[in-house]
């Protein structure tokens, strides 16, 4: 859940850089060292967890993939829709996707 609030605190940084703030640009990459690797965890999970309610190894990597590939579908032509409205708006959406998901996550998951 941390690196999902990095990363979408690095994307609102980048969202807020201009032609004249480019170092704001830069800024807003240290917190991505923190947030852009956490895929590996959440499919460790997501693994974890689909194979304790009955589910193969093999079915919960393949349901994830599935997932991943429809978002490399939908993402790009979403991302380039909003960029035509305003260039900041595909970094924001992406902060507000993260911050979305560590919310729905906290909710659902229960604690262990």
């Amino acid at each position: 859940m941390i690196g999902n609030l990095c990363y979408a605190l690095s994307l609102y940084i980048r969202s807020l850089a201009d032609e004249n703030s480019k170092w704001l640009y830069i800024l807003g990459l240290l917190p991505t060292l923190i947030g852009a690797n956490n895929q590996v965890a959440v499919n460790a999970e997501i693994t974890t967890e689909a194979i304790s309610q009955g589910m193969t190894r093999g079915e919960a990597n393949s349901a994830v993939e599935n997932v991943n590939v429809l978002l490399q579908i939908i993402a790009p032509s979403l991302m380039v829709r909003l960029f035509q409205y305003n260039p900041t708006y595909p970094f924001r959406f992406g902060a507000i996707s993260c911050i979305v998901s560590s919310m729905v996550h906290f909710l659902i998951v229960p604690d262990d």
